[in-house]
């Protein structure tokens, strides 16, 4: 499975794979499955690649924002962005995530 298959199944049935909607879940989630292909030496196709290296950058550019130690990664400036709301954060995620690779940087 890949990182965009897993996605999609989240968003499908999100309460499956983290049984809240808990968006740091959804982000430990995510980067647990990362870490197991790496740990396993199952290796990252070029979207999951991407994602690690380039997905926050985006994210920082998508919001015209400097990166700032106070506001951490991507996932702390989503949920800064949704106002600390886990299910919004939830959405903008599986938003931007299509934004993303819409635009192809993931491919």
């Amino acid at each position: 499975m890949e990182l965009s298959e897993l996605i999609t199944l989240m968003r499908k049935d999100t309460l499956k794979y983290i049984e809240d909607y808990n968006f740091n879940k959804l982000v430990l989630f995510i980067d647990g499955f990362l870490l197991y292909k790496t740990a396993c030496n199952i290796p990252l196709s070029n979207d999951e690649k991407n994602f690690s290296i380039d997905f926050e950058t985006w994210v920082f550019k998508y919001y015209d924002e400097m990166r700032n130690n106070s506001i951490g990664g991507w996932d702390n400036l989503i949920l800064f962005k949704t106002k600390g709301l886990h299910i919004d954060a939830i959405n903008e995620f599986f938003k931007l995530y299509d934004k993303w690779v819409k635009q192809g940087i993931a491919i």
